[in-house]
């Protein structure tokens, strides 16, 4: 096959650049359009127009924390256990996926900027949200090499 393109740029001096295929395209696992694809949101979205519930057609991830919230309640009032536990499941199953990358991605940043382990697993058995712990780590990270332990700390926990 090589030899065909090699006779081909020798005649006609073109080079061929492959295509990006779909699956090449990077997604973010963090991004809103993976949280609207998930089947957690495309639960969610027909249950609570089911309990008449005012949703946005794109929830952002908050909004759909919050929006589970409320409609778990109308389910639980309503007596329809069944779907509350199986959109209880779904919602669990997408948060830890979340929580994994963010966690993972926060790991990568710290070894990066030089953070010991320990400071890593000290965050992550404090009880924060993950993400917002990863937003403090993005604002600061062109100064994380150059903080000590008790200032990453300080900077990672909002204090």
């Amino acid at each position: 096959m090589s030899d065909l393109h090699d006779q081909l740029r020798a005649k006609f001096g073109a080079t061929v650049e492959p295509t990006a295929s779909a699956a090449q395209v990077y997604e973010d696992p963090l991004s809103n359009d993976v949280l609207q694809d998930s089947s957690w949101v495309s639960m969610l979205l027909p249950l609570a127009r089911g309990v008449n519930v005012k949703a946005p057609s794109r929830p952002s991830f908050e909004a759909a924390k919050q929006l589970h919230d409320r409609v778990s309640k109308q389910l639980k009032t309503a007596g329809r256990n069944r779907e509350r536990k199986a959109l209880n499941d779904e919602r669990s199953r997408y948060t830890k996926k979340r929580e994994k990358i963010v966690w993972t991605r926060l790991k990568q940043m710290l070894e990066k900027a030089g953070v010991s382990e320990k400071m890593y697993r000290s965050l992550k058995q404090g009880k924060m949200d993950p993400e917002r712990v990863l937003k403090r780590a993005m604002r600061v990270q062109d100064r994380l090499a150059t903080m000590s332990n008790a200032e990453v700390k300080a900077a990672l926990q909002g204090q």
